[in-house]
């Protein structure tokens, strides 16, 4: 049951960031499952930016712990949740009236829900670089393009020209900076971004 409320719970609000069906009811939040009551999305504003990554938000709060260790194992489990959010993604590209705060928070989603369903797709590995080619693989849909890893942080993330997003992006690798637990928002990524940095050089 918990499980089928956990599929449920985040199916709904991966439909509702693009439209396809009503956003997800908040007034009966007792019969949600326990990770979603702690997303740190507050609810009054779950549904007020341009895209919802709440979805993603809840897949990161559920299976990456906060020091950034991804249990990869109940990623897999919950691989038809994540490729629904890319799917979502793909249906909901950024456009030229989205703020660059927007754009950020959507791109480096992209990528980390990206890296993380490039290492299901092979496991069981050791590390990407078992992977032949990993940062070239193209992979996913967004909009009429197909897009890899490479594309996005070379061709778009690193062109917003903001060096703070290298702390944010996450390759699987070890030698890559920590898995956030959480999605990137509009509202905060200048914030997240901030105490990624900090986190970094401190």
């Amino acid at each position: 049951m918990k499980n089928y409320l956990y599929t449920a719970t985040i199916t709904a609000i991966i439909l509702a960031s693009v439209g396809m069906v009503t956003a997800y009811p908040t007034t009966n939040q007792d019969a949600l499952p326990s990770f979603i009551l702690k997303t740190k999305i507050a609810k009054d504003s779950v549904y007020k930016e341009v895209f919802d990554h709440s979805g993603f938000n809840a897949l990161l709060q559920k299976n990456v712990s906060p020091e950034g260790n991804v249990n990869y194992k109940a990623f897999k489990k919950d691989r038809t949740v994540l490729r629904m959010y890319l799917h979502a993604l793909g249906r909901k590209t950024p456009t030229e009236n989205w703020s660059k705060q927007e754009k950020l928070a959507y791109w480096i989603n992209a990528y980390n829900a990206m890296t993380i369903d490039l290492i299901i797709r092979n496991q069981p590995i050791g590390s990407i670089k078992d992977i032949d080619n990993p940062w070239k693989q193209s992979l996913w849909k967004l909009g009429g393009a197909m897009y890899n890893l490479d594309t996005i942080e070379h061709q778009i993330l690193r062109k917003m020209e903001d060096p703070r997003i290298h702390f944010a992006i996450n390759c699987a690798s070890f030698s890559c900076p920590v898995l956030l637990n959480e999605a990137f928002t509009a509202h905060s990524v200048d914030t997240q971004l901030e105490a990624l940095t900090k986190t970094i050089y401190k």
